[in-house]
């Protein structure tokens, strides 16, 4: 919720898919359901955020220059400490 206070909403949808999937194999669900309202309203940004992805698929990016595939490496490596 802190990263998605700051603005960084891909990176905020990003770690709390991570969190979520990692809570329900554990069955620490009940945490996230403690935020109450607003953690409600970040899922629904969330899966909204989603919805309104473009899909990218392999053969797209093969088809990209070299220099976007090391670009979008590299931003994706750095992302965390963005």
């Amino acid at each position: 919720m802190i990263l998605d206070a700051q603005g960084k909403q891909p990176l905020a949808f990003e770690k709390l898919s991570e969190s979520l999937a990692f809570a329900e194999s554990g069955g620490l669900i009940r945490n996230f359901l403690d935020f109450g309202p607003p953690m409600a309203d970040m899922r629904e940004r969330q899966e909204s955020y989603i919805a309104g992805s473009k899909q990218v698929t392999r053969e797209m990016v093969e088809r990209w220059p070299w220099h976007r595939r090391l670009f979008n490496n590299a931003i994706a490596m750095l992302g965390p400490v963005l």
